[in-house]
């Protein structure tokens, strides 16, 4: 399942897996402990 969403609670709900795309491009592929070990990636792509 492919899930397109900005709300970071409801997606760490419903999945395992996260990619962050900006313009076409995957700046971020891992796991959520991955992404929560790089705060400036939600700063800079999520407006977080």
């Amino acid at each position: 399942m492919l899930l397109t969403e900005q709300n970071l609670w409801f997606s760490r709900q419903c999945a395992d897996f996260v990619y962050v795309i900006d313009t076409g491009r995957v700046v971020f592929e891992g796991s959520w402990p991955d992404f929560d070990a790089r705060p400036e990636i939600a700063n800079r792509y999520l407006a977080v």
